[in-house]
């Protein structure tokens, strides 16, 4: 069968097993982007090919990412037996660097919301401050996903996660503004479609660059996380509300709290 025949098939598989849309688009985009840099067949590929491609000068987590969308092409063309090997079995998983959150600080985020900035960029601040929300999870918000009666929230996120969670008065108090039905941010070119996750970013970092402020979209993210695990709350809790598949993905936001470790430590009684 040739390439372009299993590239479709493949995402026709993918989007059976109810991969999101995003998801197969990534998976494509590197797959062809393999094909095309070694000049190869992706279905023929070796172990060698592999290496080559994964040594260029790339970032480490982009190095790892791309391993694992390699792995899952080589093992499904193994599922159906169009490979005797898989040119990644040998290859171990790239190292991903464990990189600490660096949440925004809530002076500048009340510095920004107060700035006089447009409504649609406060509210997609609001939606990653109080709901934890990717700035994917933003660009598609819909009216539908929020229900004023039961104050709950629809998020449609990474990996195909669907969650209803409770939702944050601000967030309901915004909603006044927006639709009942269809998309909060509809595209300007696309008119039946949404703005992008790059465009969502891009719109929450000007908006703190205008004030001298660096902070990124996936920092207020983290401030979330953060300023709940500093409230108090049980981490397995936050795990829930950061819609993490893992405990040991929030448990990385545990390790930023260094100053109630020292408030700890200093609640101990001095025993001489």
């Amino acid at each position: 069968m040739e390439y372009e025949s299993l590239l479709e098939l493949w995402i026709a598989t993918m989007r059976g097993r109810g991969l999101s849309e995003r998801t197969i688009a990534d998976r494509r985009r590197i797959l062809t982007s393999f094909a095309r840099a070694l000049d190869i067949d992706p279905a023929s590929a070796t172990e060698d090919n592999v290496i080559v491609w994964l040594s260029r000068n790339i970032a480490q987590t982009s190095r790892e990412h791309y391993w694992s969308t390699l792995r899952v092409w080589f093992t499904w063309l193994e599922e159906r037996e169009l490979l005797d090997t898989n040119p990644t079995a040998k290859i171990g998983r790239p190292r991903t660097p464990s990189g600490l959150p660096k949440p925004a600080s809530r002076e500048h985020i009340r510095r920004v919301l107060k700035s006089g900035i447009w409504r649609t960029t406060r509210t997609k601040i609001i939606l990653a401050v109080y709901a934890g929300m990717r700035v994917s999870e933003i660009a598609a918000f819909r009216g539908e996903c929020l229900d004023q009666t039961s104050e709950k929230i629809r998020i449609l996120g990474k990996g195909g996660r669907d969650d209803i969670l409770p939702a944050h008065r601000e967030i309901l108090a915004e909603s006044i503004h927006y639709p009942s039905t269809g998309y909060w941010f509809p595209s300007p070119i696309n008119i039946d479609g949404h703005v992008t996750g790059n465009s969502v970013s891009a719109v929450i970092s000007r908006a703190f660059d205008r004030l001298g402020l660096d902070v990124t979209a996936h920092q207020l993210r983290h401030y979330f996380a953060t300023s709940l695990l500093e409230q108090g709350v049980d981490s397995r809790i936050v795990q829930t509300l950061m819609r993490h598949s893992s405990l040991a993905t929030t448990g990385r936001y545990l390790k930023v709290l260094e100053r109630q470790q020292r408030s700890a430590l200093d609640s101990l009684a001095i025993i001489m």
